[in-house]
C-alpha cells in the first residue's frame, strides 16, 4: 500500500469519528489538528498528516501550531504512522519524547476475510437503532477495571458523547450497529461507519464474563455479510498495539497496514 493510499484512510477514519464522538478536524497548510470537546479525552487532541524529515521538522509543526493546544487546555501531541515516510523519524522520535498511545491499523479487503468457522450455537446478531441498548453494551464491554485491560478505564464522558451523536450523520457517513446475544442475552456490539466502498468499524467489545465463547468472531462475521451485500469492499479500523483485539483480528484475517504512535512533547 503506498504512503498516499494510507494517508487518505488515515484522514477518513478520522473523518468518520466525528459521527461517533464530539470530534474535530481542523485543517492547515503543514498539518491537520483533530481534537475532541470532551476534557478528558486524552487521546483524540494531535497533529496528524504532516511531513517531517526530521525530528526538527516535526518540533517545527508542533511549535507554529502550539496555540491550537494552549487556548484548549490540552497537552500537545503529534500522531506519527510509520510508513515508508516516516520509518526514519519514529525511532528517534521514540529516544526524545514519550509515546502516549500506540495502535496498529488495519486494512482488508472482505472478500479475504476468514468465515470458515461455523455459526455457533445460542449466539445470534441483529442490528439495533436503539441508543440507550447500544450505549449501555459498549459502556459494559469496555469498563472492566482491569489493569491487564488495554480498554478497561475509559472516562465516563465517552458514554455521554456516544449517547448525544448517536443517530448523527456528517460527510456522507452513514453508521449502524450490531448487537450479539447469548442464549438471548445481549452482551456485545459493535458499530460501522460507512460510506461508499470503505467501512471504519468501532467499538467491538463483549462483556468479559462472555469471552472466549465466539460472540466477538460472531458479530464480525454477520456485521460484514451486512457490509458486503451493501456494497463495501473494504474495512478499516485501529486497535490498541499488541493488544488481545488486534490478535483476534488477526486470525480472522485481518491484514496489519501499519502502526501508529502518539507522542506527547511537553
Amino acid at each position: 500500500m503506498t504512503d498516499l493510499e494510507i494517508r487518505e484512510i488515515v484522514i477518513n477514519y478520522y473523518s468518520s469519528q466525528r459521527n461517533m464522538y464530539a470530534d474535530h478536524i481542523i485543517s492547515h497548510k503543514d498539518c491537520k489538528f483533530i481534537f475532541s470537546d470532551l476534557i478528558d479525552d486524552g487521546y483524540y487532541n494531535f497533529l496528524f498528516d504532516f511531513k517531517c524529515a526530521s525530528v526538527d521538522d516535526a518540533e517545527k509543526i508542533l511549535k507554529k501550531n502550539s496555540e491550537l493546544f494552549i487556548r484548549r487546555g490540552r497537552v500537545p501531541r503529534i500522531y506519527v504512522v510509520d510508513n515508508n515516510e516516516n520509518k526514519q523519524i519514529i525511532p528517534k522520535l521514540m529516544k526524545k519524547y514519550d509515546v502516549f498511545d500506540s495502535d496498529t491499523w488495519f486494512c482488508t479487503e472482505i472478500a479475504n476475510i476468514n468465515f470458515a468457522r461455523e455459526k455457533i450455537a445460542d449466539v445470534s446478531v441483529e442490528l439495533s437503532n436503539d441508543r440507550g441498548l447500544v450505549v449501555e453494551l459498549v459502556k459494559k464491554g469496555f469498563s472492566t477495571k482491569d489493569a491487564n485491560d488495554p480498554y478497561g478505564f475509559v472516562p465516563d464522558c465517552y458514554w455521554q458523547e456516544l449517547y448525544n451523536n448517536f443517530g448523527k450523520c456528517q460527510n456522507g457517513f452513514k453508521t449502524f450497529h450490531f448487537v450479539g446475544s447469548l442464549k438471548g442475552r445481549q452482551i456485545g456490539v459493535a458499530s460501522a461507519v460507512v460510506k461508499g466502498k470503505f467501512a471504519y468499524l468501532n467499538n467491538l467489545c463483549v462483556q468479559k464474563p462472555y469471552r472466549q465463547r465466539g460472540v466477538a468472531n460472531s458479530i464480525i462475521k454477520e456485521m460484514l455479510n451486512f457490509l458486503k451485500s451493501h456494497g463495501v469492499e473494504k474495512t478499516i479500523f485501529l486497535t490498541e498495539k499488541n493488544g488481545y483485539p488486534a490478535k483476534i483480528y488477526k486470525k480472522m484475517g485481518f491484514l496489519p497496514m501499519c502502526d501508529g504512535y502518539c507522542f506527547e512533547m511537553k
